[in-house]
């Protein structure tokens, strides 16, 4: 997908001693990552919800990168990001940061982030300009599982469950439920991590709960662009947030 046309920031952006972020060419994501984005993941390959914690073992699970579609119609994509000099900090640190201020939002993905505040943000996602409404967030203790138990493993983890209310003039489209998952992990030279987002569903009392539109199941189309939006703000929030760290924390 072609990078979205860049608007102007204003002055006082302009101003802002990390405003070079975000006129900057984006990095690709890896040939690996999008090797994801050619065909579905069969069923074996995606993570149902329910099994989430399995992102907390050792070594790799099938589907890393990709997309698809379950059965039931929940909308799924995994992605892998590795963060070259990455720390758990700056992990803990980044939602801290760029929350306070729409620059700082609009530098983890230029030209697709647009604005961002207490439990919601403003984004394009393919072709669509969303809200994105923080409903709440998932934590390891809502999953059923050990927040001691992640952090002795060397693990972060963060995760909210939303609500995408577009806000495109053009067609009329319901709100869409949605839950992200981060697990972050230390490897050799840095960090990972790995991403499921779930379209159609949030976390209801450590359970996955369906809330498809009149049961309409997410269309493949859907889940593809998901995945390429997660792939490229990933792997630009891997380039940035070493040096922001140092500069900001």
């Amino acid at each position: 997908m072609n990078r979205y046309e860049l608007p102007e920031l204003n002055e006082l952006e302009k101003s802002l001693p990390y405003a070079h972020y975000y006129n900057h060419d984006l990095p690709e994501p890896s040939d690996e990552t999008m090797k994801g984005y050619s065909k579905a993941l069969s069923p074996d390959e995606m993570l149902a919800p329910e099994n989430i914690q399995d992102l907390l073992n050792e070594g790799y699970l099938p589907g890393e990168n990709g997309w698809g579609v379950f059965q039931n119609g929940v909308g799924y994509a995994a992605v892998r990001t590795v963060m070259t000099g990455g720390t758990l900090e700056m992990t803990e640190w980044w939602p801290t940061w760029f929350t306070k201020e729409d620059l700082r939002y609009k530098i983890w993905y230029p030209g697709s982030h647009m604005q961002v505040g207490r439990g919601w943000s403003l984004e394009a996602i393919g072709d669509t300009v969303i809200y994105y409404v923080g409903l709440s967030r998932i934590t390891p203790e809502s999953l059923g599982i050990e927040e001691r138990f992640a952090k002795t493993k060397g693990f972060a983890f963060n995760g909210k469950n939303g609500l995408q209310l577009p806000i495109d003039n053009t067609e009329v489209q319901r709100p869409m439920h949605s839950a992200i998952i981060h697990t972050v992990r230390e490897i050799d030279g840095g960090i990972e991590y790995r991403s499921r987002f779930y379209l159609g569903m949030n976390f209801v009392n450590s359970k996955p709960v369906l809330f498809l539109d009149k049961g309409t199941p997410i269309t493949p189309e859907k889940a593809a662009t998901m995945f390429d939006h997660g792939a490229r703000e990933m792997i630009n929030l891997a380039r940035i947030i070493p040096e922001l760290y140092v500069k900001y924390k």
